[in-house]
């Protein structure tokens, strides 16, 4: 009765606050319950998305070590058996899914006694064409135009070789599996079929790989049916596959279901089983060797720990205590109308209220700082996942990167190259070297977000990093005739102390993007020796400046000036440059105007060397060799192949005996046993890693007998930093450089290098090899090839000379005859032949 009481005498305007508080209060609540419930369903998304391209990739290099194993054949005219068991066991082994994979050739029916005969003569006395009859027994296979046999299988156990000879054309719904393979020209996956060899009555896939006589694809599905050579076969686990390839990715919570085309019925799936409760569901759909694969994630409530309900609840209390407050207020206006004798008492009961409403805001506030310490914290462990999955992503670029331009590296060092294989070798260079400054560029960003960039002070010449950027810049300026000028250093050396690679790198950027935008006139460094160890930095040019709009957000990264998106880059270039710039001590700054030029100028504190600083021997790389007397025994371990050959390679070629090992284990045993001078180790291995095995090599060969080298694709400083303290004498990234090499030998081993004169096939200088006056172009296309050279815009002349490649024969002679004046860029050159050309 009491409270009734009370409630009657509030004012109607209190009444009405707290009526509509209470109303605001419940739509807060599920306005941001519905939020959070999206921010999940988005959270599911997002990990979809990763997820999917993480499969995706994984499915494509499957195809690929498929299409390697095509590949094979197509480059030699015949493979025997031991050749494919050497070339697929290391892929069977890498891949517990994979069931076998099979050579299966096209053998018409004149050469059936001859194929059965070879076999025979190899071991296989039972060997024969065979097909399963109406009781799915194995029987020789009836006449037929042609065949396609199993000619080779791996595994090759006793139980398997049953399935030698078995004829697939005697399958209908196989053989049209292999014409839609053959008529596409690329990898063709079947259905889910159930398959009972060695799988534990596993269902499994098979893709047939197709390959021709002409080594390389056909254009048209005519002459691929003509030149159809065979098929190579893989047999795939799904469900283990699949186990393998996603599983093993996927957050607690998240599951996932795979199905043949979009539908979902049960006859259509090939992986997985549903939740008994899912709460929330995403589709994606991927191909994978031509067929189309439903992919159907979902999640329940232990996904991310289900949505936060807390914050739904604190937005809702607060709405409905400003409401009280609100109310508290116009109820005390409303009681000043009572009597006086009541005021005191009515103040007491304000005051306690106020004194609640107090330590209610003071608690609320509490819970905020509360949450913005939590928020703090998952940001900085946000910020620590991003820096791992930037490292693994160098790693696993940096990895392949290093067997590409390894290769390519190995290519530069033969002596029977032509001008034009030679321009071939440097533009793989030079294009692999651009992806990997692009790689570096985002891992700089992502230092200098981190707060992790850090200088690596050392003593250099800085008249000679001034004379190696002129030996980089003068060619490109000379490329697009522009004036190279170097102003401010006498020819004296000048010893200092500081972080050489990353003032390298300042500059080299600068230069760069001045070579870049200037079309005419002049690119200068001027380096100015001031007081105090202060030296002065300036990059001048003469082109069309930079608009006032875009020079206070030039800095900045990804931005760029709409000029600055037709030339092409990444927007990170000056973001960085900047960075290091406040790094090292200094600040970098813009001068421009329109049509006057640009001047980026810096100055910096560079101390005197601490030690003496040796000259540094430049090396001709490609024709290095040991001198003789000298001799280097040089162990490589390293579980990728590919980086292993590389390295071999490299080695081998500068005279070194070279030993190999697959893992680190393997490579403490050969150490052991065969005492080489240097080992190089690659860090991420296998059975033992690259740290414990150089460890146990220093334990067990102790008084520095083996150089230890720590080959690695990370780019963090303390990743860098573990390596070394392991007791490893050097350390080699991914992807390496001969010079490196030949330098770590010289300065571990002591041993010396020569280089020898090259003996390549001249130049031919310009062609003439074609009657330029009686071929015939279309008249646009030959005006815009001249517009193009005159104006020496290499991005168009490219598209056109590619346009040209594709026309007719004469045409095609013209475009081989440009390509290596294309490769050194000499337009001119071309133009003069582009002269002699008429139009039809």
């Amino acid at each position: 009765m009491k409270f009734l009481t009370h409630i009657r005498n509030l004012a109607n305007q209190t009444l009405w606050i707290l009526a509509f508080g209470f109303f605001f209060a419940t739509i807060a609540f599920f306005i941001v319950w519905n939020q959070q419930q999206r921010i999940w369903s988005d959270e599911l998304k997002q990990e979809v998305l990763e997820n999917t391209l993480i499969l995706v990739g994984k499915l494509e290099g499957l195809e690929q070590e498929l299409m390697g194993i095509v590949s094979l054949y197509n480059a030699s005219e015949h493979v025997s058996r031991q050749d494919f068991a050497a070339y697929v066991n290391p892929l069977l082994e890498k891949h517990k899914f994979i069931q076998g994979f099979e050579w299966v050739p096209k053998v018409s029916h004149p050469l059936r006694q001859f194929y059965e005969a070879k076999i025979q003569t190899e071991g296989f006395t039972k060997y024969s064409f065979k097909e399963l009859d109406s009781s799915k027994q194995l029987v020789r296979a009836s006449k037929r135009k042609e065949y396609y046999p199993v000619f080779y299988q791996e595994p090759l156990s006793q139980d398997s070789t049953s399935q030698l000879g078995f004829d697939w054309a005697s399958d209908p719904a196989r053989l049209k599996d292999m014409n839609d393979s053959r008529d596409f020209g690329k990898p063709l996956a079947t259905r889910i079929i159930p398959w009972m060899d060695g799988s534990n009555g596993e269902p499994v896939i098979l893709i047939f790989a197709p390959f021709f006589e002409s080594r390389t694809t056909p254009e048209n599905i005519e002459d691929r049916r003509k030149s159809i050579r065979g098929f190579l076969l893989g047999i795939y686990l799904i469900q283990t596959m699949m186990d393998k390839l996603a599983d093993q990715y996927l957050p607690r919570g998240m599951n996932l279901m795979i199905f043949e085309d979009d539908s979902t019925a049960s006859e259509n799936k090939l992986y997985g089983e549903p939740l008994s409760n899912p709460l929330l569901e995403d589709k994606s759909v991927i191909n994978f060797s031509g067929r189309r694969w439903l992919l159907v994630w979902q999640g329940n409530e232990q996904f991310l720990g289900g949505p936060k309900t807390g914050y739904s609840f604190w937005v809702s209390g607060s709405v409905l205590g400003i409401s009280i407050f609100v109310s508290i207020i116009f109820q005390m206006m409303a009681s000043r109308t009572r009597q006086v004798e009541n005021q005191v008492t009515l103040r007491t009961e304000e005051l306690t209220r106020t004194n609640d409403q107090l330590t209610q805001e003071i608690s609320a506030r509490q819970q905020v700082e509360n949450k913005l310490k939590i928020a703090k914290e998952e940001a900085e462990l946000a910020n620590r996942a991003k820096s791992a999955f930037l490292a693994n992503m160098s790693h696993e670029i940096r990895t392949p990167m290093n067997a590409i331009l390894g290769y390519a590296q190995i290519l530069a060092r033969q002596k029977n190259l032509n001008a034009n294989q030679i321009s071939n070798v440097e533009n793989i260079l030079n294009n692999g070297d651009h992806l990997l400054r692009i790689i570096n560029d985002i891992l700089h960003i992502s230092k200098i977000e981190a707060g992790k960039l850090e200088l690596n002070p050392e003593d250099f010449d800085l008249q000679e990093l001034v004379r190696d950027l002129s030996a980089i810049i003068q060619p490109l300026c000379e490329e697009k005739h522009l004036k190279w000028q170097v102003e401010g250093l006498a020819e004296d050396p000048i010893y200092v102390h500081a972080d050489e690679i990353k003032l390298k790198q300042v500059l080299i950027n600068l230069l760069g993007n001045a070579v870049k935008f200037v079309d005419s006139g002049f690119i200068s460094l001027i380096v100015t020796p001031m007081e105090n160890h202060l030296y002065r930095f300036e990059v001048s040019d003469s082109g069309k400046g930079i608009p006032q709009k875009f020079q206070e957000s030039i800095f900045d990264p990804f931005e760029q000036e709409p000029e600055g998106m037709q030339k092409g880059g990444t927007g990170l270039g000056l973001t960085i440059v900047k960075k290091i710039v406040d790094l090292m001590g200094g600040t970098l700054s813009l001068e421009s105007a329109p049509e006057k030029g640009a001047r980026f100028f810096f100055s910096l504190n560079l101390p005197p060397a601490q030690d003496n600083v040796l000259a540094r021997k430049k090396w001709d790389v490609e024709t290095c060799h040991l001198v003789q007397g000298f001799s280097v025994k040089a162990l490589v371990a390293d579980d990728n192949q590919h980086n292993r050959d590389v390295l071999w390679q490299i080695l081998n070629d500068l005279g070194a005996n070279v030993i190999l090992a697959e893992n680190g284990q393997e490579a403490v045993d050969q150490a052991l046993a065969q005492k080489p001078d240097i080992v190089f180790m690659d860090m991420r291995m296998p059975v033992m890693n690259g740290i414990d095995a150089i460890q146990e090599i220093k334990r067990k060969l102790p008084g520095n007998a083996i150089k230890t080298v720590a080959i690695t694709a990370s780019v963090f400083e303390h990743q860098r930093e573990v390596i070394v303290q392991s007791g490893c004498e050097d350390f080699i990234s991914k992807p390496f450089r001969i010079e490196r090499i030949i330098n770590c030998l010289q300065k571990l081993l002591n041993v010396e290098f020569e280089s020898t004169s090259p003996e390549r096939q001249d130049d031919p200088g310009e062609p003439q090899s074609l009657d330029y006056s009686q071929i015939r172009l279309p008249k646009d296309l030959l005006e815009r090839l001249k517009l193009a050279a005159k104006l020496h815009d290499i991005t168009d002349f490219k598209v056109h000379l590619a346009e040209l490649d594709r026309g007719e024969k004469d045409y095609q002679s013209l475009a081989l005859e440009m390509k290596p004046l294309f490769a050194r860029y000499d337009l001119d050159g071309i133009l003069k032949i582009l002269e002699k050309i008429h139009h039809e």
